[in-house]
């Protein structure tokens, strides 16, 4: 005999379930907008109060505000301001430390430590000199300014002498501009040449205010106005649920009926099919002796057969079975009839 097969529920139907769900929301959705209307509005109305009291206190209490300005607030800056101090003292003494010899190793490294040093050292003596002009120099602007007054017939007079001033003076001034943008220039190659000490000092950002920012955090949104929603996850874990509900109970009525066919095939072998099962001569004429399947007959007849018809088979089973004895078209029609309750 074959295992007892075990049909699995009709498939989920999407458009079906989403049908159904749509339709029920839409029957509760007087009753459900009545109850909001009535008690929404003293929710909000009781978390704005519960809000209010938490941010501004009581008469007993002091509310989050008055704890954040009077405490949190002095305590954290007092924190922020000791750690922040205590921080930059820390990275001013590491720059102090090492920031030089960082330097000093990286243009070395380079390999032009050497040329640095030497233009530091130039630019130093020429910042220092300022408008002062060497002796070359000032015999070059001497030489110039008494070249161009003899030129013109005026010698060694008042204007020859302001004319040699005024040269002194712009050769003066242009040679201090020339040395502040040498000195700039080397300033500028010694710091593309050297190392940055000072990232890590600046731009720490304030922790003391971004401990406030969830102070407000307490107060409670609005609740939405509900929506209709066919795809509720609510309606589709109901449906899901369903179906295996009976799933679980086909499963568990064919374990049933299998335990029931099993002890039928014992006692057939213990006492003999005429005794074990009596009156189920018409499903014996039908499928034979030999085949187990008027069995699955007989045991649906007595377990999920309507009353009146197992009343009637038995009472009349053995001259029906006698009628189609010689019967084989009408037994085939019988045939058919009976498998399409014993399925599988």
């Amino acid at each position: 005999m074959g295992s007892t097969r075990v049909a699995a529920p009709p498939p989920r139907n999407y458009g079906e379930e989403m049908r159904s769900t749509l339709q029920a929301q839409v029957d509760m959705a007087p009753e459900l907008y009545a109850s909001e209307a009535e008690y929404q509005p003293k929710y909000q109305d009781l978390n704005l109060a519960n809000l209010e009291r938490a941010l501004l206190g009581t008469d007993d209490q002091r509310g989050l505000i008055a704890q954040y300005e009077e405490d949190l607030y002095p305590a954290l800056s007092r924190i922020e301001a000791d750690s922040l101090s205590k921080q930059r003292a820390a990275d001013i003494g590491a720059v102090e430390q090492y920031g030089t010899r960082a330097s000093a190793a990286l243009r070395s490294a380079a390999g032009n430590q050497q040329i640095i040093d030497e233009l530091g050292r130039q630019a130093l003596e020429e910042v220092q000199a300022g408008q002062s002009l060497t002796p070359g120099e000032l015999r070059q602007a001497q030489q110039s300014s008494r070249a161009a007054m003899s030129s013109r017939g005026l010698g060694m007079g008042n204007q020859a002498i302001a004319d040699e001033v005024l040269r002194n003076y712009q050769l003066g001034r242009q040679r201090q501009a020339e040395r502040r943008q040498f000195a700039g220039g080397v300033a500028g190659l010694q710091q593309q040449t050297g190392a940055d000490p000072f990232m890590a000092i600046l731009g720490r950002p304030s922790q003391a205010m971004g401990m406030g920012q969830g102070v407000a955090g307490a107060a409670t949104g609005m609740a939405p106005g509900r929506q209709f929603n066919p795809l509720d996850p609510y309606a589709g874990s109901l449906y899901a649920s369903n179906q295996q509900n009976e799933m679980a109970a086909r499963q568990a009525t064919a374990a049933g009926r299998s335990g029931v066919m099993g002890g039928g095939l014992s006692a057939l072998g213990n006492i003999g099919a005429g005794l074990a099962i009596a009156g189920c001569w018409v499903a014996r004429e039908v499928y034979g002796n030999e085949n187990p399947r008027w069995i699955q007959f007989f045991i649906w007849k007595e377990l999920e057969a309507p009353k009146w018809f197992s009343r009637a088979y038995d009472r009349f089973g053995e001259r029906i079975a006698s009628f189609i004895k010689d019967k084989p078209r009408l037994k085939n029609i019988i045939r058919n009839w009976m498998d399409s309750k014993i399925k599988g």
